[in-house]
């Protein structure tokens, strides 16, 4: 499921939801700077949390849709460029997930990768359980960039995460691909007031003993961040060597959508 390149890859940057995003530093070579400009712009919402509140590898949460970054590395990815009917179905499905009420999407926990330094949204890493279904039945595309979190095994070569404290289910994913959303973080991800193991999402009231709240410490940081640019590069080199494989993983993924 994850045989991954080595391939040194470049910057590139683009502007997202207002705000500069750049998919990470030494990241992602082939993509091109193409900017999503959503048809009914979305304003950044407000009483999002400023940069100086947020810590990268704290797990916040957020009301968004698994099928976002995907969408949104679809965007970039010149195989989908080439055909003006795929990159019409992908903004489509951008501009749909977008929509100021739009209910696509539940509230989910998501990684923070890097906050904005101009008090932009941050760049996130989404997980997510995909209703507990065991990895052979991921969807290829999701198969190809989804890391587990422990005690999540995943697949047989799989490198799982390890949140801190340990996270509450065997079934939870992290979509290797970060990204800009342009929805507002609605706090951190609580863990249970009771047990103290993580539950999520409410946030405790003042009446309520909190919860555990989850992240990610540097030197798991430092394996996602490796992860998502080896899984980029597979992708990247799939395109290129096999884009008909390729084309049918995104078909696979829009039927599963």
């Amino acid at each position: 499921h994850t045989a991954s390149s080595t391939n040194t890859p470049s910057q590139v940057t683009r502007e997202s939801a207002g705000s500069s995003f750049c998919i990470s530093t030494t990241m992602a070579s082939n993509l091109p700077s193409r900017s999503y400009t959503p048809r009914s712009k979305t304003p950044r919402p407000k009483g999002q949390l400023g940069s100086k509140t947020l810590q990268k590898g704290a797990i916040y949460k957020i009301h968004e849709s698994l099928a976002t970054p995907i969408e949104e590395l679809l965007h970039l990815t010149p195989l989908i460029a080439e055909n003006p009917r795929a990159m019409q179905a992908c903004e489509n499905a951008l501009d749909e997930i977008n929509q100021a009420d739009s209910k696509i999407g539940k509230m989910r926990p998501c990684i923070i990768a890097r906050p904005c330094d101009t008090g932009g949204n941050p760049r996130i890493f989404l997980m997510g359980t995909f209703q507990g279904v065991c990895a052979d039945d991921l969807a290829q595309f999701y198969q190809l960039f989804c890391i587990p979190v422990a005690p999540n095994k995943g697949y047989p070569d799989a490198k799982p995460l390890h949140s801190t404290p340990t996270w509450e289910t065997s079934s939870t994913w992290v979509i290797a691909y970060p990204f800009v959303s342009r929805r507002r973080l609605n706090g951190m991800w609580y863990g249970s007031r009771a047990s103290g193991i993580g539950s999520g999402p409410p946030t405790p009231t003042k009446s309520q003993r909190p919860g555990r709240t989850f992240r990610l410490d540097s030197i798991n940081m430092t394996s996602l961040v490796k992860q998502s640019r080896e899984k980029l590069n597979r992708w990247q080199n799939l395109c290129k060597e096999d884009p008909d494989t390729a084309r049918q993983y995104v078909v696979e993924f829009r039927v599963s959508s």
